[in-house]
């Protein structure tokens, strides 16, 4: 955050529609509602790399299927930001959602990046990886990790 400001004017949250996604897309519209923030709900698509092989039926998605997953996001995965009434974008970019998170935050000059944690226990973490894992250690931004409601 800015030296000038301990209020973060510009919050990145990662959305992805788990209930991890969920508890800290309701954590930031609670606090962007009491600070006056402005939310970029980020999305991160991550298409696996299909190499069709001569017998293999091409991996692709149609337009149909990317406009489903734009209305799911937009209307249920941030409903907690427009129930709260706070200024938002909903942005799906491609990519890693590490990446494509950090990247955000840095082009949008946000003050704090926010993602939920599943809580799989160290040992899962350090043998599957994480998004809220890697976002921590590689953001230059500070960084919310929100637990999933149990």
């Amino acid at each position: 955050m800015p030296a000038t400001s301990a209020t973060p004017k510009k919050i990145v949250v990662g959305v992805d529609g788990s209930d991890a996604g969920k508890s800290a897309v309701e954590w930031t519209a609670r606090m962007a509602k009491t600070l006056h923030s402005q939310v970029v709900a980020v999305y991160a698509l991550d298409l696996p790399v299909a190499l069709p092989d001569p017998y293999a039926i091409p991996f692709y998605l149609d337009d149909k299927w990317r406009a489903g997953l734009q209305s799911d996001f937009e209307n249920k995965w941030c409903r907690p930001l427009k129930t709260a009434g706070v200024r938002y974008r909903a942005m799906i970019q491609d990519g890693r959602p590490a990446s494509v998170l950090i990247d955000v935050a840095e082009r949008e000059k946000a003050d704090l990046i926010v993602v939920g944690r599943r809580g799989r226990g160290e040992v899962a973490e350090l043998l599957l990886g994480s998004v809220s894992h890697e976002v921590a250690l590689h953001s230059r931004r500070p960084v919310v990790l929100v637990p999933r409601k149990r």
